[in-house]
Order: C-alpha cells, then structure tokens, then sequence
C-alpha cells in the first residue's frame, strides 16, 4: 500500500527512483489499482508517479478530456520530469493520447490499455475529431496508401486522409462494468461504441457482459456471424483463450463479414436507435 500524497492541488502517489512513469486511471479507476505496477515497477529503476483525476471535482464546463490534459500538463510542469512515460487505461488512456498531441515536448512514450483511440466524439469538445486531418499527418504519418474497400456501404468507407484499416470490421472492446451500492451494473461508455458506429462487437470484460446487453437492454449481437460462447466461460483466463480463438476466426472471414455489413444494415441502424433509448451510464 503506498501513501497518498497531497501538495496544492495535486493528490498522488508516488514511489521509486529513476524513469518516471505517470500512470492515469480510467473513469470507474482508482489509484489503487495499480498497486501491483507500482510495486514491480518502483524497484526496476523506474520512479512511478500516479495522480488522482478531477473526474469528479472539476466543474461541469470544465469536465472534458482537453481540460483533464491541461491539468496534466500543468501537474508535470509541478513536479519538473522530463522524459516521461505517459501509461493511461481507459478514459486515462485517452487524456494520455490528447496530452501527447497538445504536449509533446517531455513524453518519452505512451502506453494506453483499454482506450479509446482518438476519433472520439464523447466528453466535449476535448475529442479530436475524424475530420480533423492535420492530426492524422502531422503525428502518425501513415505510410498505407489511400483505400476504396469496394462494395461497402457508405457509412464503413475510410475517408482518403483518414488512417486506414482495411481489415478492421470487428470492433474489439475492454470493457469495467461495475456494480453501485443498489447492486445495480454500470457499464462505460466503451461498449457503446459498436453500436453507435454500425460494427460488430467483440467484448473483452467479465463474464455475462453480452447477455447482460443482450437480455437487460436489447442490444443484437449478431450471433449469426459472431460466435460469442466466451460470454459463458467463467475463468477469465480461459475466457480469453476463447476471444482470442473467435478472432482468429474471424480474420479468416473478411468477405463474408463484408457482406454481413451490405445485408444487415438495418440490424445496425437499430442498435444505434436502441443505444439512445438506454438509459445507463454513458459520457455519449
């Protein structure tokens, strides 16, 4: 267990000596849920600094991922590093993202788990938007030539400067559900992002989470194409094997997924209505 510090605005933790690495929790996280990073990595010569967010302290106006990577960069300049390892999860994945594109001079790399990537419209205006090209050249130079995947909707083409996926028509989600006091289950905005962008999910979270969308809100799975039994494995280790093997398979059926997409748009159109209709817990 490491002490929580507490110097003028700034609550954090902090230990060990060396490359500092800033680790940045998620919307549901806690500092203490990297005890264990902390711990391995304080005593491998890297000194590991861990601040708590104003997720919820920030004012309303304010509470967007622009001003939580203001806030920082302003936390840096507090501590004078340089050479930083930026490490965020979820939510703090994306603050990380967003920090390195408007403050780039002292991060020495980043590493986000479970994150959003940075064409993303929620919490504000903070969200670099899909439109915005200059992002996509100025910092990942894509090397890939511009494509036309012929015979998809319009709605799955890759715009000419957008970075391009070819082979991505699976979107893949990590999800942290959580239970309230009422015993109640919270999911994040994460696994709404299928739905609200029209594509197949694949779920990395607990077990149940698909059937809790399925049987508690109405969410279509499409178990028609998508083979979702590691829904029902309990073990998380096995579960994962299991996600892992069902995306394999997957890889293995792009044309066919490629006409799911041409025939069932109106199963998509639903879930993007249906997403809107439920009433959970969304940054959407």
């Amino acid at each position: 267990m490491h002490l929580l510090k507490k110097e003028k605005n700034y609550s954090y933790i902090e230990a060990g000596e060396g490359t500092p690495i800033i680790i940045l929790h998620g919307l549901m996280g806690g500092l203490s849920n990297f005890d264990a990073v902390t711990k391995y990595f304080s005593t491998k010569g890297y000194r590991v600094i861990i601040p708590e967010l104003p997720i919820y302290t920030m004012s309303l106006l304010k509470t967007n991922v622009k001003s939580f990577a203001k806030y920082l960069h302003d936390f840096i300049a507090f501590k004078e590093l340089e050479d930083i390892i930026l490490l965020g999860n979820s939510l703090g994945g994306h603050i990380g993202l967003y920090h390195t594109k408007l403050y780039p001079e002292k991060i020495k790399a980043l590493v986000i788990t479970g994150s959003s990537g940075l064409y993303e419209s929620a919490m504000g205006g903070g969200y670099t938007k899909r439109s915005d090209y200059e992002v996509d050249e100025k910092w990942f130079k894509p090397n890939t030539p511009e494509i036309n995947v012929e015979g998809l909707p319009v709605w799955m083409r890759v715009p000419e400067k957008e970075l391009t996926f070819e082979n991505s028509y699976v979107n893949i989600v990590t999800e942290s559900a959580y239970i309230n006091s009422d015993f109640i289950v919270h999911i994040t905005e994460k696994s709404f992002r299928p739905f609200y962008h029209y594509q197949l999910p694949i779920f990395v979270a607990s077990h149940h989470h698909i059937g809790h969308l399925k049987e508690t809100y109405g969410f279509d799975m499409f178990d028609d194409i998508i083979d979702h039994s590691y829904d029902d494995v309990i073990n998380h280790r096995d579960r994962l094997f299991k996600i892992v093997d069902e995306i394999k398979r997957l890889n293995g059926k792009k044309e066919e997924i490629k006409e799911f997409y041409k025939n069932n748009y109106e199963r998509f159109e639903k879930n993007k209505i249906q997403k809107f209709h439920t009433s959970l817990f969304t940054l959407f």
